[in-house]
């Protein structure tokens, strides 16, 4: 694991940071943030957050391995795709744009605001979920005794 206390900025257009496989620690004291100058953003193999101040996205992510938001919130206005398994914790997702989308493994959804939200079979809640956009889930969703609020369209 590589513990990241600070920001982190990869000014490399095609991809400067290879993941293999490790994962990496966001845990910094103070707010972090997140940029790549690669237009599909960064990729992790394992990927936590533990700040309770929080880690802004300033692009896109895809974390192919475990994934766990411990504390803080995940800010982001950009697309994440968390293709490896998720771990509750008590992080947050707040999320003002773009499309969160679980696959198939990802199936603890973590708490939060989301505006586009994709939700695997078999997921199960870590917190209360708001979706303020658009909503597409799977069959057998455990709400765990969370709330999930989405818009409702009208037929037709």
């Amino acid at each position: 694991t590589h513990y990241i206390a600070g920001s982190w900025t990869d000014n490399n257009s095609s991809d400067g940071f290879t993941e293999g496989s490790g994962s990496i620690q966001f845990n910094g004291s103070s707010a972090q943030s997140l940029s790549a100058a690669n237009t599909s953003g960064e990729t992790f193999n394992g990927f936590t957050l533990n700040n309770s101040n929080g880690l802004t996205l300033n692009s896109p992510i895809i974390a192919n391995g475990n994934t766990t938001l411990t504390a803080g919130a995940l800010n982001t206005a950009y697309n994440i795709n968390f293709n490896g398994a998720t771990t509750c914790g008590s992080g947050t997702i707040n999320a003002t744009a773009g499309t969160v989308t679980y696959g198939s493994s990802a199936t603890k959804i973590f708490g939060g605001t989301y505006y586009n939200l994709v939700i695997p079979n078999n997921a199960q809640l870590c917190g209360n979920v708001t979706v303020t956009n658009s909503l597409t889930a799977g069959t057998n969703i455990d709400l765990n005794g969370y709330t999930l609020t989405a818009p409702v369209f009208p037929a037709g």
